[in-house]
């Protein structure tokens, strides 16, 4: 290796950061940690997108995270197979709480653990099936974790709480395809 690409190499390992220093960055990070959002659009479009808005909000906070820490997490990806990321979502946004100084006691494994057991019910017969719609309920503590955490920031920016025309669109088709399915299965 010539000196100019040596000079290269250590440039880069000199800026990238170590995993420690990528837990600490949040200290300093004036943007946005987390994708915040209210617990009672989290409840409606969970409910009306039977889950998928889960996934939607894994992915938001995955592409932050990125941003944030400089890693490449493919955010696209980690939502795909939350089963397998969700863990770690959650014990990021605990880390991250406690860097800030944010009080919780986030038991992320528990919750993991409950969203996935729940989330695959959908395989289970009716009327069990049924609970998969609430697996939503796990992720709200650490929904709310985040609420407090971008609260305690210097941007002071509120959780995402308005509804949009696509908003709109998901909860009317949504909402009229859970009331009918909740509906079916009364009649049984």
């Amino acid at each position: 290796m010539d000196n100019e690409q040596e000079q290269k190499v250590s440039e880069k390992l000199k800026t990238s950061p170590s995993s420690e220093e990528s837990r600490l960055e949040p200290q300093l990070y004036s943007g946005r940690l987390f994708f915040s959002v209210s617990p009672l659009k989290f409840i409606v479009m969970s409910m009306c997108t039977f889950g998928l808005y889960e996934l939607f909000w894994q992915y938001k906070n995955w592409q932050l995270i990125s941003e944030r820490t400089g890693r490449k997490l493919h955010s696209f990806w980690r939502a795909f197979f939350a089963y397998i990321f969700i863990y770690e979502l959650l014990k990021e946004i605990r880390q991250v709480a406690n860097d800030r100084g944010v009080v919780n006691n986030l038991p992320a494994g528990m919750l993991a653990a409950a969203w996935i057991i729940v989330t695959l019910t959908w395989k289970a017969p009716e009327p069990i099936s049924q609970l998969s719609t609430f697996a939503f309920i796990a992720l709200l503590p650490a929904i709310q974790l985040i609420n407090r955490v971008e609260s305690s920031t210097k941007s002071e920016s509120e959780p995402n709480s308005k509804f949009s025309v696509l908003n709109w669109i998901a909860i009317i088709i949504g909402g009229g395809l859970l009331f009918l399915s909740f509906l079916g299965s009364l009649m049984q």
